[in-house]
This record gives C-alpha cells, sequence and structure tokens, in this order.
C-alpha cells in the first residue's frame, strides 16, 4: 500500500473552535477551498476550489480506494470529517492513520508548526510562521467593519498565493514530522485503543438540550442581577471592571489585592473575617459573577449536533502519559455535583428562575453543580456508570511491591481510612468521614515524592487546608509506612542516570528502562513506552536546596545551594506551556508510570467491553460510561465490574476493583 499525506483548507460562516468538528462539517455553509496531498516520497500536488469548482479526480480516486493506500494526516479526524461532510466520501477510520498522536507518543506536544520547532526539522519542510494569520483570514467571514462579507481570492489575491503554498507546505512538514516518528511505530494495542476512541467520539454523549437551554439562560439572567447589584452597592458604572472596583476597595476601605482572580478573593475572604460588609458582599458577588464553570452551558448548546456531543475526548491528549484530555465543556473538569442528579434537574426544568432562588438560594452554584445531569440517556435506556477504584495506588502497590499497599486491597479496605489509622491513631473502623477526607490528599500525592509545601498546595486543590508544619509531618508518616515506594524512587532516578550516560537496558519495577540516540524510553508491562526526548543529566538546584537556602536567609545565614546530578529531558513546561528543558526525579517519573499504566488498564478494560459490544460513550478519569437498553442495563453493569476488575494479560495479580451504578442522568457516584 502506498501512504498518502493529505492536508486540507476549508471555508465555513461558523467557527469551529466554538461548534466544534461534527457540527462544523455538516454545515451547509463549510466547504473545501484547498486540498494538498503527496504519494509515498513523490511531489505535492494541489487543488484550488476557484480552478473551475470540481472536486479533484485524483484525490476523489485515492479516497475512494482504501485498499490501496495508507493515509496520513496531522489531527486526521478533521480530513476524515470534512471529506465525509462536505465531498460526501466516506473515510473510514480503520485506513487513515494521525501523525499528531504518532508525534504525541513520542513526548512532543500541541499543533503541527510547533510540532515541527520542537523535533527541529528541515527548514524547506516547516510549516510557514504566518500560516495562522492566513486561515483567520481566509477560513471564516471577515469582521465587522470590512469592506467584503469574506475574503477570497478576488480580493486578497497575494494572500491567497502565500494561503495556497502554507497548504502544499503542511503537507511537506507533515511527511517529514512522520518520517521522524516511523522508526518508532505505534504499539498495536495502542492502534486498537485509538480506532475504540473514534468509535466513542462518533457516538458521542447525549445531551438533555432543554436542561442546556435553560441553564444556560439562567446564568446570564442570574450574573446580569449580580453586576446591577454591585453597581448599586459601590455607586460604579461597571463594578465588575477590575480598573473601577479595585480603586474602588483602595480609596474607600484601604483595601489593596493583587488581582481579582478566584483563588485570590477565596483566600482574602477566609482570612479576613471582618471585612465591611458591603466589601464582603461585592467581593462574593465579584466570585459569583467571575465563575466559568457555568459557561459550559453556553459551549454545549453551540456544540450539540442532533441531540449528541461529539468529540469531547481527546485521545493522548496529556503529555507522556498519553491519558485523554476533554474538548469542548471538558467533561474532565465538572464538578462532582449532587448525587439526586435526576431529582435536582427537575427543579431546573420547572424553568422558574424566582422559585429556584427560593428552593436552594445560590442559582449559580446550583447550575455549576448539577453539570453532570446534562448527559442524560434516550427514552427507553439508562446509563451505566462503573468506576474503578482507588486505581493509582493500586497501580502504586503493585509495580513497588509495597505488601502495606497490597494487603489492604487484598483485603478489601480503603487507602485513605488505612493511613488515617496512623494518622490520628484510631482503629479502622472508627475512621470518621473527615478524619478520611483529610488523608486523601497524602496518600494520593504522597507516593510521587511530594514534599510538605507541595503537599500542602496539592491538598488544598482537593479543598483540604493543612499547615506546612501538619504536612511535614504527614511526609515523613506516608514514607515510613510505605518504604518500598520510596526505594522505587530512588531506584528509578538512578537506573534513568545509568542509561542516559552508559546506555544499556534495566530492569524492574515492572518496567525496562533503556534509550538511544533521541529518547529515553521507559517500557510499561503493557508494551508501549513512555518517551523522554533529548535526555541528560545535568548539575541542577533541587527545590529542598533552594528551601534551605531561603530558610537560613531569614536568620540571617548565607547558604549556598548544591547542585545535584539531575534527570532532565525536552518537553513542555505545563505551568508555561513553553517547549523548554524539564527536570525530573523518581517521584515524577513514578507518577508518569502510574498513571501511564492506570490508563493502559482503563483502556484494556474498555476494549473489552467493546468486544461484547457494549455501546461507550464515555469515560471520565477512571470511569466509564455505556448507554444500553433499560432492559439490560443491570446485566450491563455486572458485566463492566466484572471486567474491570480483572487485571490485564500483561499484570497478572494486579488487584483491581470496580463498583458502579444505573442512571437516567449523569451523575458522580
Amino acid at each position: 500500500m502506498e501512504r498518502v499525506h493529505i492536508d486540507i483548507e476549508t471555508y465555513s460562516d461558523v467557527d469551529l473552535t466554538k461548534v466544534g468538528l461534527h457540527r462544523y462539517a455538516s454545515h451547509p455553509s463549510t466547504r473545501i477551498e484547498l486540498a494538498a496531498w503527496a504519494v509515498g516520497s513523490g511531489p505535492v500536488q494541489q487543488w484550488d476550489i476557484n480552478d473551475g469548482g470540481e472536486i479533484p479526480a485524483g484525490l476523489v480516486y485515492i479516497l475512494m480506494h482504501p485498499n490501496e493506500y495508507e493515509y496520513h494526516a496531522f489531527n486526521a479526524p478533521f480530513e476524515r470529517a470534512l471529506f465525509e461532510g462536505v465531498w460526501k466520501i466516506r473515510c473510514s477510520a480503520e485506513y487513515w492513520h494521525c501523525t499528531m498522536i504518532h508525534s504525541w507518543s513520542l513526548g512532543f506536544s500541541g499543533s503541527l508548526g510547533k510540532v515541527g520547532a520542537q523535533m527541529e526539522i528541515s527548514p524547506d519542510k516547516k510549516k510557514l510562521a504566518d500560516g495562522h494569520t492566513l486561515v483567520l483570514m481566509f477560513c471564516k467571514p471577515a469582521p465587522k467593519g470590512h469592506n467584503a462579507y469574506r475574503y477570497n481570492k478576488d480580493n486578497k489575491p497575494e494572500q491567497w498565493e502565500r494561503y495556497r503554498v502554507y497548504n502544499r507546505q503542511d503537507v511537506e512538514a507533515e511527511r517529514q514530522i512522520k518520517s521522524l516518528c516511523d522508526p518508532y511505530p505505534i504499539h498495536a494495542a495502542e492502534r486498537a485503543f485509538y480506532l475504540l476512541d473514534q468509535k466513542i467520539n462518533a457516538r458521542g454523549l447525549p445531551i438533555d438540550e432543554q436542561l442546556v437551554n435553560i441553564a444556560a439562560s439562567f446564568d446570564v439572567a442570574e450574573k446580569a442581577e449580580m453586576k446591577g447589584l454591585m453597581n448599586r452597592l459601590t455607586g460604579l458604572g461597571n463594578a465588575n471592571s477590575i480598573k473601577q472596583l479595585a480603586p474602588w476597595l483602595l480609596e474607600h476601605y484601604n483595601i489593596t489585592l493583587p488581582n481579582l482572580q478566584a483563588a485570590t478573593l477565596k483566600s482574602f475572604l477566609k482570612r479576613f473575617t471582618t471585612l465591611p460588609d458591603v466589601v464582603r458582599e461585592v467581593l462574593e458577588l465579584r466570585q459569583q459573577v467571575s465563575k466559568t464553570s457555568t459557561k459550559k452551558y453556553a459551549v454545549i448548546s453551540q456544540c450539540v449536533h442532533h441531540g449528541r456531543l461529539h468529540g469531547t475526548f481527546q485521545f493522548a491528549g496529556a503529555q507522556r502519559t498519553q491519558r485523554w484530555a476533554g474538548r469542548m465543556f471538558q467533561p474532565h473538569n465538572m464538578k462532582r455535583g449532587f448525587p439526586d442528579a435526576d431529582v435536582q434537574a427537575e427543579l431546573l426544568m420547572s424553568n422558574d428562575i424566582k422559585l429556584l432562588r427560593i428552593l436552594v438560594g445560590n442559582v449559580i452554584d446550583f447550575i455549576s453543580n448539577i453539570m453532570r445531569a446534562v448527559v442524560t440517556a434516550p427514552p427507553n435506556k439508562m446509563l451505566c456508570v462503573s468506576d474503578y477504584g482507588s486505581i493509582e495506588s493500586r497501580v502504586l502497590g503493585y509495580i513497588s511491591g509495597c505488601h502495606r499497599i497490597n494487603n489492604l486491597f487484598l483485603n478489601g479496605q480503603d487507602s485513605y481510612k488505612d493511613f488515617a489509622t496512623e494518622v490520628y491513631n484510631v482503629q479502622y473502623a472508627d475512621v470518621t468521614k473527615d478524619q478520611r477526607g483529610f488523608c486523601k490528599p497524602p496518600v494520593l500525592g504522597c507516593g510521587y515524592q511530594l514534599g510538605a509545601k507541595g503537599l500542602v498546595k496539592y491538598a488544598e486543590g482537593m479543598g483540604v487546608r493543612m499547615s506546612v508544619i501538619e504536612a511535614a509531618r504527614l511526609v515523613r508518616l506516608w514514607r515510613d509506612l510505605y518504604p518500598e515506594v520510596v526505594y522505587m524512587w530512588d531506584w528509578l532516578t538512578g537506573a534513568c542516570k545509568h542509561v542516559i550516560a552508559k546506555g544499556g537496558r534495566v530492569t524492574g519495577y515492572c518496567v525496562t528502562i533503556y534509550r538511544d540516540d533521541k529518547f529515553l524510553f521507559i517500557k510499561l508491562p503493557g508494551g508501549r513506552s513512555l518517551a523522554y526526548f533529548k535526555p541528560a543529566v545535568k548539575q541542577e538546584v533541587p527545590p529542598w536546596e533552594n528551601e534551605k537556602a531561603r530558610k537560613e536567609a531569614k536568620e540571617g545565614r548565607v547558604y549556598i545551594p548544591k547542585t545535584l546530578p539531575t534527570v532532565t529531558y525536552m518537553g513542555m513546561d505545563q505551568y508555561t506551556n513553553k517547549w523548554t528543558r524539564i527536570t525530573t526525579h523518581g517521584g515524577k517519573i513514578t507518577e508518569n508510570i502510574v498513571q501511564a499504566i492506570a490508563r493502559d488498564i482503563l483502556c484494556d478494560g474498555m476494549y473489552q467491553m467493546d468486544l461484547h459490544h457494549q455501546d461507550i460513550i464515555g469515560h471520565v478519569h477512571d470511569e466509564v460510561i455505556i448507554e444500553q437498553d433499560e432492559a439490560y442495563a443491570e446485566g450491563t453493569l455486572q458485566q463492566m465490574n466484572q471486567i474491570m476488575s480483572t487485571p490485564p494479560h500483561w499484570a497478572p495479580g494486579m488487584l483491581l476493583g470496580a463498583e458502579g451504578f444505573i442512571t437516567k442522568r449523569y451523575r458522580k457516584g
């Protein structure tokens, strides 16, 4: 079979980023304006809609003969959807290969241009620097106030020629990236998981559009009411404006805040309990008005296509681990919500905002907490939801051989309660709900070598407050209780340093570490490998040395932080979003391995369910959602729990567990 590398440029009256790929591809105004392709290493060919309007016979032949050709594109679902939606040519995922996913599997990140820059591809193969500007110029209507409704070859001829070059160059860039990925083929299981992902995204989540529209309208109405109240309380024209509210706080109450972001206001209101009533009320209103979670309703309403929301799960979206990322309304970032979602949804469906204010008080918080309920099974259907219990702790215990962790799961016990027995010196049966909740952050975070300050921040993100002194005690206790994990951190650090410096292969703790001239690899038990680009051991100052220097400085002493040989690699910094050299350590490597294995377990479970002809419609973190006929829902849930509790063949003896429930509206169990 011959490879074909393809790239297209489109126009539509609707915005792809707002309506999602499925609605975009099916919109009557959407059309393909440029198509470029290359067969094998042959020259790039191009079709332009202005060259007569007929779709290109050569490319059509290629697309209609999948048994003769193998299709490659960067973000292949886009080309597939547009060829199907606009040219009405069936493009089955099984014949298409996504170069974006392949490059991401090697630790690269982002768009075609970004990946090309990270790979340092040949200058003549790079994506054009002004490409994004050209796309914005030609892919959608011109901004209001411009002379034309849209720009095209007739009114922007020079830019259009540049656009044509850009389209051809994208094929060259994709082909070059693919050639650099070729020595590292996608693992066979990963290919199967990718195809399953495409099926899941094609099915889509069933959405209650009426509930979405009511919630979206209430969000707008309630925030408008709150803004009006803020204006009346402050006497300002727009009290929600930072430029107006900050001077008002300073002038009238001598209050200065670094910013008015939600986290800043939350911390400020907790620390200062004796604020004037008007200040507290205004700042609390500002928190509500600024809440972004409720904006998901407006996003959903634009993206729903025939009652379903497609394309919300991005395969391999999380760098390194290849876990899924959320798209559009971000299903992975929804609040836990109400356990009685059906009952609460009925309150909203009454469509009476005045009544809702009386019944629930804070309408914004209410519609934020009911977000999951928009995913609602169609008539005569139910949602079967099953969740892996404590999956990361189970994987951590398995790969480290930690006796205490494995024994507690063998005995059907809870890892948070187990740790609480040591923290509070109480019997397992006497651990309270609050004690268990307090111990959740250290159990989840300390396994990845978090220090005291890191644990404080991590716990705060989970809604748990603790002092640095408390955190330091918890860190010491955790490491004393689970020494096998601490040994594993040291082994992983030492093994990576050894392989980077001397090559070879080192095996232990269920993984094999090896390298070539470009990557450090950590092969997982499932068969795929984590990839770290341009690995190097460099002298770096570890965080604890900087912390020691700060402490000494406070006491008037000078301490010069020591540098230590540290494992580094090139990657995307999650805080700066820049491609740079990143330092890592045994705890972070452990986190990568554990989360990657947990993801592979989820993939294996979903694959087994698909073999049993179950219609998976979604998955959130370690939870799988299946849409099923009411009559078969109970049996389906039992099968889901059984499959998810059975370890994959490559992890014999792993202690897995899963529980679930059946519901009409999606909720957290």
